[in-house]
């Protein structure tokens, strides 16, 4: 019997959370459901779960975008340990849904959605605003760019910009001042996000701010992409592709197996890998390296949302201070790249203890230093939360 795992990223809020499950209901057969992070249960649970109901047939699919960690390290590495734990079950990862002309038809029909009951204005006078979430994978924001000129071709439009809510650039400010510079009479916004949640409900907010400040431009904005009827069916696409062995992605930009100038750090995988493991609680009996593990590992995100407030410096003090007490190596600090809490920076992660703190100043530092990393007490009112 096949029984699907469908993984969402997971979020903070339930609305996007419940709209995971919503899309499992429309899928046909036996379907589990699991989240990549933020939520509950792990992706690693629901394909767990779809062994319990039966399975030898199991296909991760992840209910994700575009192809970026999630899609590339995240769901490989917990099937690999699925398949350790059930070796007589086998196990499929699927794509993510990625550029496909059925997530092209979405768009428009958000697009059009959109307009409705917006006044009337020219496709020629109308610009477009394309918000993704934003990765440091250059290779999926690159595909969201391929998806802004499958949607705009033809259609006549005066414009279409492509930003991010964070971690990349352009930032949703900047691409909306270049669009202002061709003089729109009306602007749509549509976010190429699966649903609800803190991205969708921050870009709303700062759209509707936008719009006061122009009055004479009319603004709307689409809904995300993920309840629309096509979406089941490019998952299902997806689905067949996977069990079939012709569903493999394109690895020719992929910065985790081609050496990409600005990325050679990445080169290899040890950055995925370590990423991911983030994401998956490690069993207490895991096999100690080598070299005599260090009592702490601090995680210091230092991508660009995080950096511009302030988080090489405190990663900077961290190490210090861990120098000076001599305790640089018992607590190790490594300096990464997004960790999913653009906006809400600097973000820094205590392992093993699983605690992840967010907005750390410089002021936080000798606190966070004395009390956790010295004395084991997490500071609560730094916590974002607690995971394994």
């Amino acid at each position: 019997m096949r029984v699907l795992a469908l993984l969402g990223h997971g979020s903070r809020k339930s609305d996007g959370n419940a709209e995971i499950h919503t899309l499992a209901a429309r899928l046909p057969g036996s379907v589990t459901v699991g989240f990549i992070e933020l939520a509950t249960p792990s992706a690693e649970q629901a394909l767990d779960a779809a062994v319990a109901a039966g399975a030898d047939e199991v296909v991760a699919i992840p209910a994700v975008l575009l192809a970026a960690a999630h899609a590339k390290n995240d769901v490989p590495l917990a099937i690999a340990r699925a398949r350790l734990r059930h070796p007589g079950v086998r196990f499929f990862a699927a794509r993510p849904l990625g550029v496909h002309p059925g997530m092209v038809r979405a768009l428009a029909d958000r697009f059009a959605e959109a307009r409705q009951g917006a006044p009337e204005e020219p496709p020629e006078r109308t610009t477009v605003l394309l918000v993704g979430r934003g990765s440091s994978d250059p290779d999926a924001n690159a595909d969201l760019h391929k998806i802004a000129r499958l949607f705009a071709e033809r259609r006549g439009l005066l414009d279409v910009e492509v930003a991010y809510v964070g971690v990349t650039t352009p930032n949703i400010e900047d691409a909306l001042v270049a669009l202002l510079a061709r003089r729109p009479r009306a602007l749509v916004v549509l976010p190429y996000l699966l649903y609800p949640g803190v991205l969708a409900d921050r870009l709303r907010a700062q759209i509707a701010e936008f719009a006061v400040l122009h009055p004479r431009l009319s603004v709307a904005m689409a809904g995300p992409v993920g309840t629309h009827p096509a979406i089941v069916d490019v998952l299902l696409e997806r689905v067949e592709e996977a069990v079939a062995g012709t569903g493999g992605m394109a690895c020719d930009a992929c910065k985790y197996r081609v050496p990409l100038e600005g990325f050679a750090q990445d080169l290899g995988g040890t950055q995925a890998l370590r990423k991911a493991a983030a994401h998956l609680t490690l069993p207490v009996d895991a096999p100690t390296h080598s070299h005599v593990p260090p009592k702490r590992h601090v995680l210091v995100c230092v991508n660009r949302d995080c950096a511009d407030r302030g988080s090489v410096n405190v990663l900077l003090a961290l190490r210090s201070r861990l120098r000076d007490a001599g305790l640089d190596r018992a607590v190790r600090t490594t300096r990464v790249m997004c960790m999913g809490r653009c906006g809400e920076g600097p973000v820094v992660a205590v392992y093993p203890d699983g605690v992840w703190y967010r907005r750390v100043t410089m002021d936080d530092v000798p606190e966070l230093f004395t009390s956790h990393l010295v004395e084991d007490r997490p500071v609560g009112r730094l916590i974002d939360l607690v995971l394994g």
